[in-house]
């Protein structure tokens, strides 16, 4: 359903891409001091040996490295720099609240030792196939970077781009320009791209429309304050907490929770707050619900089956946008068994991935939707789970 659009503050998500020496650290410290101002807390993410720390005479932050490390010395329990070990990170410095995060690199998520590429290479069989694998990890990454409560400046390395075309009957390499190296299209789900080179910098992509195309500048605590103040604008993060509390509290129906559900889903769910504050209240609410719904006097379950509404998305738990059917109306839709959960459990052991965050993560990638649980599976997209991994496995 279409509702009024509004504005709404957000957090910055800035990257700096550019060749070694162009000066991306460096301007990624001044523009976040500017965004964060003089008493502002600054994290560092340092990837690239300690190169960071040179400029801490210059500006106040603190570091933490991600180096090349076995799984026992990682924030991630995972080796190297795989995608876990940067997410541990992220959440490590919003608990300790600070108000902007650097990752210096971010590159290393996909290009370094242990990163997403390593992984996609080392796994054997279909290339292609592995990538339904590999992508939740990074998915996973990026939903760290997007959901976080802290401001977020990445910089990425890049590189000169070519392509083999022909000319006058000659085949001939020509040279693109530079390329991140990220997966293609990570620069779209920021606020704005800035390319680096020379310690100058020029709009790439970019949604504040502070930026003019190529107009190269030097990167200023005023650029910082800019992208404040824009980022500023509109309704804040609180109080549409509490206009959703306020909606949530008022909900009186089944019928009606899961209206607000398929009308407000995709602004709670990017809600910095959805997981500590939202999802319970919704929670919450659904059990009020649903004990109300058993104190009524029973009818037939056929009957409140086909009249049950249904809704395309399934984030798990009994599901949010599941409609909260009675225990009957669960019993007839068909749950998950047990041993479909046996069969799911021992394909993850199979793989290795023991955390529960990354096997949520690759049932969610596969259904397009947040899975809470693996009990919220219901029998048929259990079915449909199982039958793909056994094709992908005979």
């Amino acid at each position: 359903m279409f509702q009024k659009a509004e504005r709404k503050q957000a957090k910055l998500r800035l990257a700096l891409q550019g060749p070694s020496g162009s000066g991306k650290t460096f301007s990624a410290l001044t523009i976040a001091r500017g965004v964060v101002g003089p008493e502002g807390k600054i994290a560092v993410i340092d990837t690239e040996e300690g190169s960071a720390s040179l400029y801490a005479d210059k500006f106040d932050f603190d570091v933490a490295e991600l180096r090349p490390l076995p799984a026992r010395q990682q924030p991630g329990n995972k080796d190297n720099f795989h995608p876990a070990n940067f997410v541990a990170m992220i959440k490590m410095a919003e608990d300790a609240g600070y108000d902007l995060i650097i990752i210096d690199s971010a590159s290393h998520e996909w290009i370094g030792k242990g990163g997403v590429l390593e992984i996609h290479d080392a796994m054997p069989g279909n290339s292609w196939t592995n990538w339904a694998k590999c992508n939740p990890m990074h998915d996973e990454f990026m939903q760290a970077i997007l959901r976080s409560k802290a401001h977020i400046i990445l910089t990425l390395r890049s590189k000169a781009a070519h392509v083999q075309s022909e000319k006058d009957g000659k085949k001939v390499i020509e040279k693109l320009g530079l390329q991140s190296q990220m997966r293609d299209g990570f620069e779209y789900e920021l606020t704005s791209t800035l390319q680096m080179v020379g310690e100058m910098a020029c709009r790439d992509k970019d949604r504040t429309g502070l930026f003019q195309p190529d107009a190269w500048f030097k990167p200023t605590i005023e650029t910082g304050e800019m992208l404040r103040d824009w980022m500023a604008k509109g309704v804040s993060p609180a109080d549409q907490l509490q206009a959703f509390l306020n909606k949530i509290e008022a909900i009186e129906s089944e019928e009606g929770y899961v209206a607000f559900w398929n009308n407000n889903k995709a602004s709670i769910m990017s809600h910095p707050d959805f997981e500590t504050r939202i999802k319970p209240a919704m929670s919450e609410k659904k059990a009020a619900l649903t004990q109300a719904a058993q104190g009524r006097q029973k009818e037939p379950a056929q009957d409140r089956q086909s009249r049950q509404p249904r809704d395309e998305y399934e984030p798990g738990g009994g599901g949010m946008g599941d409609p909260m059917p009675s225990d009957e109306a669960k019993d007839s839709s068909g749950s998950i068994t047990t041993n479909q959960m046996k069969a799911i459990q021992a394909y993850f052991s199979k793989k290795g991935t023991k955390d529960r965050e990354s096997r949520l993560a690759e049932l969610s990638n596969f259904f397009g939707a947040f899975i809470e649980s693996t009990k919220a599976l219901t029998f048929e997209q259990a079915s449909e789970f199982i039958s793909t991994i056994n094709q992908e496995a005979a």
